[in-house]
């Protein structure tokens, strides 16, 4: 098959590292002592060091050692936030993030990934979810230029003297707000039951005068009970209804949200996925998914590499369904159907051959 697949995403993410290994952290202050594979070398042979960040690198002047994951994106999404990390991503991470071995996230936005309009170097430790808001971006930024190894390591420390600071004074603020609650309800029970009070007394009044004088007061209406009314049976939901329901059709994306969500697919599913298929390996690229939620890759069992194709659709309820079949001019060729859930880290799914009845199932992680 041929190899013109579409490249961008890998080609602005291998550029930005080049400039955090060039212009970042130069080689007069820091030595490299690894830098994970880029696709070509996956390609031939997937390296497990490749789930590892980006760079692992070596202090000169203090003998420390850190990594270093690079994250280029080209503008802030809806609300303010970039999507960095998956889920699988995410907890690999903090199974390697160290006191003695921290991990430092380099994040590039706007501009190029060549020659980024801001950068920021945000402890991995301060990072609690798979996104981040600008105003931490912002909290971040630093000179572009060699970053001073000194300033790099007050990050650290200052993470350290800061935080339970900030713990503390969150809980007194959650300390505070429940007092104020609980007096805000003493109030307002205190309340009904004076209003309580203050009717029946109201009532009562009228009823106290008539019971000692034996007479009705022309003011007060002798009420009659009335025949209640039983309440109306729920009427069963016709058959066709209920036919109705069970094939409704997919739920669509509102056009608003569109933009968003390919930005999150992207972040979320591109890259290379891996898992058992039968007794090989197999290894699903996703390369891209476009604004029309069509999406790209290739796959490769074995020594065969086969591009693929298809669409992804919207299930309702963060829930993703992606179709992708192989070109179809081998009768090797099949349909891959895989599920999807937002922020996930697996792919579940099934391939199904095009010639004969021939049906795989696997699970592939990030």
């Amino acid at each position: 098959m041929g190899k013109n697949f579409n490249t961008e995403s890998f080609d602005k993410g291998k550029a930005f590292e080049n400039y955090i290994q060039n212009v970042i952290f130069t080689v007069d202050t820091y030595d490299q002592l690894a830098r994970t594979p880029d696709i070509d070398q996956n390609a031939v042979r997937f390296t497990e060091s490749t789930l590892d960040p980006d760079f692992y690198y070596k202090c000169r002047k203090t003998q420390k050692t850190f990594y270093v994951e690079a994250k280029f994106r080209s503008q802030f999404f809806t609300g303010n936030i970039l999507n960095l990390f998956n889920q699988n991503q995410f907890d690999r991470f903090k199974e390697i993030d160290k006191p003695k071995t921290p991990i430092f996230v380099a994040i590039g936005c706007g501009g190029t990934a060549s020659e980024p309009s801001t950068i920021s170097i945000v402890p991995f430790s301060e990072i609690t979810n798979l996104v981040i808001n600008k105003l931490e971006v912002d909290r971040h930024l630093i000179n572009k230029g060699k970053f001073n190894h000194e300033k790099l390591w007050e990050l650290i420390i200052s993470n350290g003297k800061t935080e339970p600071i900030k713990q503390e004074k969150q809980t007194e603020q959650t300390s505070d707000v429940k007092q104020t609650e609980k007096k805000r309800s003493r109030k307002i029970i205190w309340l009904i039951l004076t209003t309580f009070f203050v009717l029946v007394l109201a009532f009562s009044i009228p009823q106290i005068k008539t019971l000692f004088s034996g007479t009705t007061p022309e003011n007060i209406e002798v009420i009659k009970p009335k025949n209640l009314k039983s309440p109306e049976e729920k009427k069963p939901i016709p058959l066709r209804d209920k036919e109705i329901t069970k094939n409704k059709p997919k739920t669509d994306i509102d056009p608003a949200d569109l933009q968003s969500t390919v930005d999150m697919l992207n972040n979320s599913l591109v890259g290379d996925w891996t898992g058992k298929f039968d007794k090989f390996n197999l290894l699903l690229h996703i390369d891209n998914i476009d604004i029309d939620l069509v999406i790209n890759g290739y796959d490769i069992v074995g020594e065969n590499k086969r591009e693929v194709k298809g669409k992804v659709e919207y299930e309702g309820n963060s829930n993703f369904s992606i179709t992708m079949a192989e070109p179809a001019d081998d009768n090797n060729d099949g349909l891959f159907k895989i599920t999807y859930t937002e922020n996930g880290s697996t792919l579940k799914g099934t391939w199904t051959a095009n010639i004969g009845k021939l049906t795989e199932s696997f699970t592939l992680k990030q």
